[in-house]
């Protein structure tokens, strides 16, 4: 198993305790599903996801920890508490940059 690193978020998705980590290829994947060019951009978007589209995040998120073992993952299983904790890591990820750029 991958160690636990500073910054990652825990999830329950039917049962199953999950490890969401953001990573540059996660960002990137992200930025790509949505179509943004760069953090911010990123940021007001995932507060406006359509549930198809916070899995695809999801899974980007898990998927440095779990790899592609994911797949049965689905916007059934999304509940308002994961997309809650998924803006939190990214928040949290930026939040030193976002302080920076006020300055």
């Amino acid at each position: 198993a991958i160690a636990f690193q500073p910054g990652d978020q825990h999830i329950n998705i039917s049962g199953k305790t999950y490890t969401m980590r953001l990573t540059l290829g996660a960002l990137a994947e992200m930025a790509e599903t949505l179509n943004v060019k760069g953090p911010m951009e990123l940021s007001h978007k995932m507060k406006r996801l359509k549930p198809d589209v916070a899995v695809r995040l999801l899974r980007a998120l898990l998927r440095p920890v779990h790899g592609h073992n994911i797949t049965t993952i689905d916007a059934v299983n999304m509940s308002p508490d994961i997309v809650v904790k998924m803006a939190k890591l990214f928040e949290r990820a930026f939040a030193n940059q976002n302080n920076k750029e006020r300055r």
